[in-house]
């Protein structure tokens, strides 16, 4: 693949640390002339902002991890199949310059994790444990200081805003959804029949 037609492509995890409601992996894909033109709007939660990037992204995947699936496994068992799986819906995914936001403070551990999920065929070419190593278009971020992770921060962060205000507008209100919010442990101990809790652990 030529750098010309290589894409940049950004990948965030949204709503792990909540105890309620869906954890949204976003994937966007960009060319070069992207930033250029709308890198001024890639925080911006603003609907107009949103649906005018939306149609200009090369390439948009918004992979959902519901409550349900979160009771019956481990959230660092499910985030890097999301992960793969929104990465799957682009053509050739391994072949762009990828970077991806952390879901947890183990880097080692998310790129093990990952590594675990990808393709039999790209596994098979001994690419090594490292997904930095072993494929070096791809980057792992603490800081999220690159655009496309922003970009994608911004798209799954918008639809996670939406999941969980359909949630209070049939529940009420329950805070900020976080564990250490006290109006949302008391939404948890007062509606535990809520299809949206996530199993504590």
């Amino acid at each position: 693949m030529t750098n010309k037609n290589k894409l940049q492509i950004g990948v965030y995890v949204a709503g792990v640390d909540l105890a309620l409601g869906p954890i949204m992996v976003a994937s966007v894909g960009v060319d070069s002339n992207f930033f250029r033109r709308y890198g001024m709007l890639i925080k911006s939660q603003d609907e107009r902002h949103i649906t005018l990037m939306q149609k200009h992204l090369t390439h948009l995947n918004v992979n959902h991890i519901n409550p349900e699936g979160l009771k019956r496994m481990p959230i660092l068992d499910l985030i890097p199949n999301a992960v793969i799986g929104s990465l799957n819906t682009f053509k050739d995914f391994w072949m762009h310059d990828i970077k991806l936001q952390l879901w947890n403070s183990d880097k080692e551990d998310c790129e093990i994790r990952l590594l675990q999920q990808l393709p039999l065929n790209l596994r098979n070419l001994n690419l090594g444990r490292s997904i930095n190593i072993g494929i070096n278009n791809w980057q792992f971020e603490i800081n999220n200081k690159s655009k496309v992770i922003q970009l994608a921060a911004t798209v799954a962060n918008h639809y996670l805003t939406k999941e969980l205000q359909d949630i209070r507008n049939v529940y009420g209100d329950f805070g900020t959804g976080q564990v250490t919010d006290q109006k949302t442990m008391d939404f948890l101990e007062n509606n535990k029949d809520c299809p949206h809790i996530r199993r504590l652990v």
